[in-house]
């Protein structure tokens, strides 16, 4: 079993590949190897994303050949990223025998990593031209029920959504998305404590991939597509 996810919905993105060892037995996911890479802020989604997971995988003595599952993040985020990172997916699973394909959304994947049993929260990212993404969830076992699947709001929404969070649940947002809140809404957050601004790890998302792959079974290549929740907006040009 070799599984490989990579997140191209941010500028920086990432690559993770996870795989047991000849003769390990029954797949474990708990017990996977993993290694990943951050690809950078200065690197192309379309140029470096394949190289990246060429050099992963020869560095540790695996061959392409036998990647079994791929994962990637259906955002919401970078309309350019999203469509690079599905594109490559659909591309590695073409063939007589291919990888099963797995999409997970970015809030998922956030709250895999941020939540406890049980536990509820909420994540907000900067949608631009005055929106704003938002999504809810809470964990249960080891799988993530979105609550709020991701959607957008206008900023009109922003202020009654803030409002009617609780003030000790989980608020995720990237640093970014953070620090324009606090400046355009600084009444919003008084009351509430320290925002959790973590990035999205390659890692988590590999095991939150395989977490859904295991509760929903794979996503039909037909349905891998990227979250775009804004309208398309095209400028006529005038002549």
């Amino acid at each position: 079993m070799i599984a490989l996810a990579f997140e191209t919905s941010t500028r920086a993105s990432s690559v993770a590949i996870g795989w047991h060892d000849a003769g390990d037995g029954a797949p474990d996911h708990s017990e996977l190897r993993v290694a990943s890479e951050l690809l950078g802020e200065g690197a192309a989604h379309a140029r470096d994303l394949l190289p990246t997971v060429e050099r992963l995988l020869a560095e540790h003595g695996l061959s392409p050949r036998g990647i079994t599952d791929v994962v990637v993040d259906l955002g919401p985020g970078s309309y350019t990223g999203l469509r690079v990172g599905v594109a490559t997916a659909l591309g590695l699973a073409v063939g007589p025998d291919p990888p099963r394909l797995v999409g997970v959304s970015a809030p998922e994947v956030l709250f895999t990593d941020a939540l406890e049993v049980g536990e509820s929260g909420s994540w907000l990212l900067d949608g631009r031209s005055k929106a704003w993404y938002l999504a809810r969830g809470r964990r249960v076992a080891s799988t993530i029920e979105l609550t709020t699947p991701p959607e957008l709001l206008g900023e009109d929404e922003l202020g009654a959504l803030v409002a009617s969070l609780d003030p000790g649940e989980r608020l995720l947002i990237d640093p970014t998305s953070a620090a324009k809140l606090a400046q355009q809404h600084p009444r919003l957050l008084a009351d509430r404590g320290p925002l959790d601004t973590r990035p999205i790890q390659p890692d988590v998302l590999l095991r939150a991939g395989l977490a859904h792959l295991a509760a929903e079974g794979p996503t039909p290549p037909g349905d891998l597509a990227p979250l775009y929740l804004r309208p398309f907006a095209a400028k006529v040009r005038k002549r």
